[in-house]
């Protein structure tokens, strides 16, 4: 909690104050482990449906936290008077002939975030984060008005009314406009009387006044993996689903007569979903034992190969070096000794038989092939009911649906209000969606070639 303010003064304002005060509020819970249970245990010994027993449902959140905050501000500045008045309105009171600037804001936020994996395959997170604008049932505005007749003489001072109420108290024949043509003169003020904080939370209970929601948005993801015991070839990619709401305030005007009590909003939602799936050709051959002996045998080819290509390197080497020490002897190397230090034949190219089997392995050698897919979906309505918001009024039906707010429907089930009331006001209805697909592979024809394909 925090309260600060301050008073300032210059040469051209007579006044400067301000006073303002914030409160927030955070808690947040991550316990240091899980606790779980068998919600299936009865069916340890039931065929194919015992594979439920295995299952362990965790019973606490991965994390809990929820924000709260509140901030409030009153301002009011004065400009100097000028030093000398006229004697007409002398008998006016400061105020009205300098009027007082009065400001106010009132702000209050929230947020609640939840993270819970009731399974070590499944993951789910939700969020909310409110905006609600309190400054207009913080405060009242009020108008003063102050009269003087034509000798400027004071006929009195009316707090909390207008002109139009203060004419005919002073002659009951008198309205706004005659008041003025016989040579009265008026002067009118608006002065901001601040409702204390549980004053104004005690009028939001009762229902006396109304809170202003300015944005409220929530957040749902859910991300499934899942695992295949025992076979290698196929990888299934994470499920991974995220959706989001968004509700925002449409302020209006000019609806005053046909609807005073409109209020409109602007809703969104997207909507993500990911997954794909990984296969592997090579992996799953080698389930067959052809397959893995053509494989043994193209890698005893190829370490005889390096291993004979290896030693004729090595006796080349040899050689080498005895024909140079033989040299610096002065001396030639002769053929018993040669003999000794024969150089194997040089080796040859594959046979067909092995550029076959090579052939085969690099077109059957496909390592890894990915598929992911990508969809998403945006939607965006107008001139919706602007008082129902929140989660409570999606299940008691009075706002958006749970459906629209995962992401489910394209569009509210209460939305454009009657064309007679709000006559051409304009609203949006638009509605995007994209889907994309993506595959991709490689193929080693060789040690040193390699071949990556992708398709989109």
């Amino acid at each position: 909690y925090s309260n600060t303010w301050s008073e300032r003064r210059s040469p051209s304002e007579q006044f400067n104050n301000s006073s303002s005060w914030s409160a927030s509020m955070r808690y947040s819970l991550r316990p240091p482990g899980v606790k779980t249970i068998r919600p299936f245990w009865l069916l340890d010994d039931t065929p194919i449906l015992g594979l439920l027993a295995r299952l362990q449902l965790n019973l606490l959140p991965s994390s809990v936290s929820f924000n709260a905050d509140a901030s409030r501000t009153v301002a009011e500045n004065q400009q100097r008077a000028p030093i000398s008045i006229s004697d007409e309105i002398a008998a006016v009171p400061e105020r009205y002939r300098n009027a007082i600037r009065e400001n106010h804001t009132f702000t209050h936020r929230r947020s609640f975030d939840l993270a819970y994996s009731p399974f070590n395959f499944l993951a789910l997170t939700y969020g909310s984060n409110l905006n609600q604008v309190l400054s207009a049932i913080g405060a009242d505005r009020t108008n003063d008005t102050f009269v003087i007749d034509s000798t400027g003489a004071p006929v009195g001072e009316f707090l909390g009314q207008t002109i139009d109420e203060v004419a005919p108290q002073i002659d009951p024949t008198f309205t706004a406009e005659s008041l003025t043509e016989n040579g009265f003169r008026v002067f009118t003020t608006e002065r901001l009387d601040v409702i204390p904080v549980f004053g104004v939370v005690g009028d939001v209970f009762s229902g006396q006044r109304d809170i202003q929601t300015d944005t409220y948005s929530q957040n749902f993801t859910t991300t499934l993996t899942p695992r295949l015991q025992g076979v290698r070839w196929i990888r299934p990619q994470a499920i991974s689903y995220s959706s989001g709401f968004q509700w925002t305030f449409q302020p209006l005007s000019g609806f005053e007569d046909t609807a005073p009590d409109l209020r409109l909003a602007s809703i969104s939602n997207t909507l993500n979903l990911r997954t794909g799936l990984t296969l592997s050709p090579r992996d799953f051959l080698r389930e067959f034992g052809f397959y893995r002996r053509i494989e043994d045998a193209e890698e005893t080819y190829r370490n005889d190969r390096r291993r004979r290509r290896s030693a004729r390197e090595a006796a080349q080497a040899r050689l080498s070096e005895a024909e140079e020490e033989a040299e610096e002897r002065g001396e030639e190397l002769t053929e018993e000794e040669r003999a000794e230090l024969e150089v194997p034949e040089r080796v040859g190219p594959p046979s067909p038989l092995a550029i076959g089997r090579q052939l085969f392995l690099a077109v059957t050698g496909i390592s890894d092939l990915t598929t992911t897919y990508n969809a998403g979906r945006t939607t965006r309505s107008g001139a919706v009911d602007g008082s129902a918001y929140n989660l409570f009024d999606a299940i008691t039906g009075e706002g958006p649906s749970l459906a629209y707010r995962l992401g489910l429907e394209d569009r509210p089930r209460r939305t454009i209000f009657d064309p007679a009331i709000v006559g051409n006001l304009q609203v949006d209805d638009i509605v995007a969606r994209t889907n994309e697909i993506q595959t991709r592979t490689s193929l080693e024809l060789t040690r040193s070639l390699r071949v990556d394909l992708n398709w989109n």
